[in-house]
């Protein structure tokens, strides 16, 4: 349990750092840095999935930051991507802690 509320926290953290604003000015995002973070959020989502722990949300996110970079809101569509990949990210570590927990115990 005490593993599930840790990632939920990471999970707050990395959303809130992907989602304020920086000291210094971004750089606006190009077509093809969206393109590259929703391949990487695709590929962390995948990652996810093949091991049951896909998060709820990650796929939709990936689709609408598809959608904005469509609709050239470049900007945007980075964050969900960027909010995409970690997601993914979160829930294959999500995996491995919880296999690892539960080898431990069968020890």
């Amino acid at each position: 349990m005490k593993t599930l509320v840790s990632l939920a926290a990471a999970s707050l953290l990395l959303t809130a750092c992907v989602s304020s604003p920086a000291d210094e000015p971004m750089t606006p995002a190009t077509a093809n840095d969206v393109s590259a973070a929703v391949e990487a959020a695709e590929a962390a989502r995948k990652q996810a999935a093949s091991v049951g722990h896909e998060w709820r949300d990650t796929g939709g996110f990936i689709d609408e930051a598809r959608s904005l970079m469509e609709d050239g809101k470049y900007d945007e569509a980075m964050a969900l991507a960027e909010k995409a990949e970690a997601q993914g990210e979160l829930g294959y570590q999500q995996w491995k802690i919880e296999t690892s927990k539960l080898q431990a115990n069968n020890e």
